[in-house]
Parts: structure tokens; sequence; C-alpha cells
């Protein structure tokens, strides 16, 4: 066990005695040890792919805290640092993980309440200037089924919104006539 082989049957475990009661011991350990490693290597997979992941994340526990980013992130905070720090007065990228999500908000208490009462996944649109911004939220559950977090999902969604933009306005300018064989 010391040399992580946990491919081994303790043996005496069906003893009624003292060496009975250390081998059942040994044995939930055991258990214990492997159940450990298991989920060690699926937050491994799990963390590989949050940090690979295309798609601009941050993770923030239940009280709100920021406990992580990814690279996606920080390029689109890069991209739209500006922005950001208007709506965020004081936002860092470098200094954002430990923070509360509430920089991000003006009324905080409201927002905190949006969300205990929001359906997940969440969406909303943040409109900075003329840039606009699609935050998604889904949770993340804890072991006993409450909230342990929240993954928040970025996209920048200015040029697709522009793009639509436009192309409405020239469906609504466009004049249509429709022709039937006689």
């Amino acid at each position: 066990i010391a040399k992580a082989n946990y491919a081994i049957d303790v043996p005496s475990t069906a003893r009624q005695d003292e060496i009975g009661g250390l081998a059942r011991s040994l044995q939930d350990l055991l258990d214990t040890l492997i159940a450990a490693r298991e989920a060690t290597r699926d937050g491994l997979f799990k963390g590989a792919g949050f940090e690979g992941a295309s798609a601009a994340m941050l993770l923030a526990d239940a009280e709100f805290r920021i406990i992580g980013k990814n690279g996606a992130f920080d390029a689109l905070a890069h991209h739209r640092g500006e922005e950001l720090r208007k709506a965020a007065p004081g936002f860092d990228i470098d200094t954002i993980v430990g923070r509360p999500m509430d920089i991000f908000h003006k009324s905080p208490e409201t927002n905190r309440a949006a969300l205990d009462a929001a359906s997940f996944p969440h969406t909303t649109l943040i409109q900075i200037d003329d840039v606009c911004l699609q935050l998604t939220i889904a949770t993340i559950p804890g072991e006993s089924g409450e909230r342990a977090g929240y993954v928040l999902e970025w996209s920048d969604v200015t040029e697709s919104r522009k793009a639509d933009a436009v192309l409405g306005a020239l469906e609504a300018g466009q004049l249509r006539a429709e022709f039937a064989a006689d």
C-alpha cells in the first residue's frame, strides 16, 4: 500500500479478533486510497479540459469568490480589458483569482439574489459601450447536491450581434413580392 500497489487482497478481514479489526481497518484505508486516486485522476482530466478549453471561463466558489480562470479568459480579458475595466473599475486579470465576482456588479446584493432565484444554466448579455459579452452561468454541484460553486462562460458576441443587426436592417428595407404561377 505504501508503494501505491492497491491491487492486493488484505488477508484476515473475516477474523473476529484484533488482527481481523486491523485487517478491516487496513481494507477501509485501501478502499479510501483507491477512491482518492480515482478522484485525483478525474480531477486532472477535468482540470486539463478546463485549462485547454477554447471557451473563456471563470470558476467561482459558493461564496462567489473567483477561484480559477483559463487561458481563453485571459485572452478575452486582454482583448476587452478596457471595456471590462469600465464595467468593473479596478479589474486586473493578474489579480482576479481570489476576488469576489461582485467586482463586475454595481449592486452585488441584487445580483446574488437573482442568482439564488435563477434556473441554470443562466445566460445574460452584458453591454459595455458598443461591446456585447454573453455570460452563461452553470452551477457546480457539491457532494450533497448543494451548490458548491459556479462556472462562468464568457463569449464576445459583439461582431455577431452587429452582423445580425445589419442583416435585420437590410431585410427590413427590402421589398418582397410573391408571384403565383397564374
